[in-house]
């Protein structure tokens, strides 16, 4: 599809908006490099490396939640005399509003950097609460299925 030129030589307005509409179709944009480019560019390629690292990242964060809930929490609500697990009984609401209270708190670094860390993996920790108990709620399964995702 190519704009055709008019009898003075330019190129019709709308003419050119399809040819951009079109070239758009082809293409993607990429906003860490602020550029549009195809499968075949660079920048696309790099894309498509960050989000690998963006899995990468995933699963070293995925650690760190494996790691505060072993040596954290745990600790913190369940002892051989006692368990204190409050979120059983919770809703998925709950559990939101528990994020609301991390995310106000978010930036005022009262308790430190490591705490103000902490408070990150709370949330995602609480986050994966509403997420199970809004499945129940719904009574839905998961968003992906893992074998369609192969």
């Amino acid at each position: 599809m190519g704009s055709e030129a008019l009898a003075d030589g330019s190129v019709d307005r709308e003419e050119r908006g399809k040819d951009r509409v079109e070239e758009m179709r082809k293409s993607f944009y990429c906003g860490k490099y602020d550029v549009w480019c195809s499968k075949e560019d660079k920048p696309f390629m790099k894309c498509m490396e960050d989000k690998m690292d963006r899995i990468k990242d995933w699963k070293d964060f995925s650690k760190q939640m494996e790691l505060h809930i072993t040596e954290y929490t745990i600790p913190q609500y369940q002892s051989e005399d006692k368990i204190e697990d409050q979120v059983n009984i919770w809703s998925s609401n709950d559990c939101i509003t528990a994020i609301k209270r991390y995310i106000t708190r978010y930036g005022k670094n009262i308790r430190g950097n490591i705490e103000a860390l902490r408070d990150i993996l709370k949330i995602a920790h609480y986050a994966q609460f509403a997420y199970n108990k809004l499945k129940e709620e719904l009574n839905e399964g998961d968003v992906y299925n893992g074998e369609d995702e192969k």
